[in-house]
């Protein structure tokens, strides 16, 4: 429209107009934002998804080819490092954290957890922790239908599948938070059978006092015994100083420490010499045993040095003496296997042990050819079922 003097008449946007228009573009901007951002983060997210599901692939099949060292039992949850995954090549190397490009092939861990069917979850090696039930609660010697976070005593008996078809007795020795752990209810070979036969224990004897450092020799016919051992988790996090060295620094092993080594992803033992006379400290990767030591065995049962004063279940089959012969449930063992070895050296000698002996004491002698090994093995809680069926 033209005013009376023909010219254009142009009205500018009232204030209401344009705060009506500022409305109407906020709430654009609230509509389209978030479906932009979360198309930036859906977007992130697929790729890690993309090399999550090739990483859980790989573990499944991992599995399946090692069924051995996994047994499909429900209620297991099964570790499997990224770096054994690369190493083996089911997954090309590097694996990397697409938001940070940090590499955490040797940092991580696929946690799989499998209850009639697979759930996964990625995690940092150390936190976790591979549960398999393995162990029965034995009628005769445990009490039955126990809550598997409570009541446990020393003394109790499970039975334990030590690796598929191979079931071996233990006893409960002493409790860690949610952790047990058992001792054997016989000596073993070098190759990890319960024995009672004297040529197996001479075996274990000669080893440990050829090169005069005491018990913790035994750690290397450990390694080897329990190898196959697959169902018994990596000893972690335990720490032991010599009982039986604490007076004298000249002698002995001063300590022994199992930790985590972020390099190699394993859980290494390391026994770390009283003085250098003795060499270098000695390294074992992913020990699944160990022996008692003294004030574990004095803290959680009767034994002490006073004669007969250790429980049946710590003195059976080993030779029979009279006091231990005329109970019932007592097995004599028919060779010279007179007691088996603590982790405590002798005090004033590091070639000799103290040793649980068979007529029933903590023995403050050195053991000599007569005794042998009888190993020690930490499960989580969650590895025990309590109910008898």
């Amino acid at each position: 429209m033209k005013d009376k003097y023909g010219i254009l008449n142009k009205k500018a946007f009232t204030l209401v107009e344009l705060l009506a228009v500022i409305v109407i573009l906020s709430v654009l901007l609230l509509l389209v934002i978030p479906k932009i951002t979360s198309s930036v983060n859906k977007q992130t997210t697929d790729v890690d998804d993309v090399i999550f599901e090739l990483i859980k692939k790989a573990s499944v099949l991992y599995i399946e080819e090692n069924s051995f060292n996994y047994p499909l039992k429900e209620g297991s949850i099964y570790c499997v490092s990224l770096k054994e995954l690369t190493d083996k090549e089911y997954i090309e190397a590097p694996i990397k954290n697409f938001k940070t490009s940090e590499d955490i092939t040797n940092k991580k861990s696929i946690k799989i957890k499998y209850d009639t069917e697979y759930s996964y979850s990625l995690v940092d090696n150390d936190k976790c922790t591979q549960t398999i039930p393995i162990c029965n609660a034995v009628s005769d010697e445990v009490t039955a239908n126990k809550p598997p976070y409570d009541g446990y005593n020393a003394g109790d008996a499970y039975d334990c599948e030590v690796k598929e078809g191979t079931w071996y007795r233990f006893y409960i020795l002493s409790i860690e938070g949610d952790n047990v752990n058992l001792i054997a209810q016989q000596n073993i070979t070098p190759t990890g059978e319960f024995t009672s036969e004297a040529q197996d224990r001479d075996e274990w004897y000669e080893a440990m006092t050829d090169n005069g450092h005491g018990p913790q020799t035994a750690y290397t016919y450990l390694k080897e015994a329990t190898k196959h051992w697959v169902n018994i988790p990596t000893i972690k996090n335990f720490t032991y100083y010599d009982e039986g060295m604490k007076s004298d620094s000249t002698i002995g092993y001063q300590s022994i420490i199992t930790k985590f080594d972020s390099t190699t992803g394993d859980y290494i033992t390391i026994i770390t010499p009283y003085s250098k006379e003795y060499g270098n400290a000695e390294i074992y990767e992913n020990m699944r045993a160990r022996l008692p030591y003294v004030s574990e065995i004095e803290e959680n049962t009767t034994c002490s040095t006073q004669l007969y004063s250790c429980p049946l279940w710590m003195v059976n089959y080993l030779v029979g003496d009279s006091h231990y012969s005329q109970q019932e449930g007592k097995v004599n063992s028919e060779s010279e296997n007179f007691g088996y070895w603590t982790l405590s050296s002798m005090p004033g000698s590091s070639i000799f042990a103290r040793n649980i002996s068979n007529d029933g004491i903590i023995n403050s002698q050195p053991c000599l050819d007569d005794s042998g090994i009888r190993p020690v093995i930490t499960l989580p809680k969650t590895s025990l079922n309590n109910i008898v069926e």
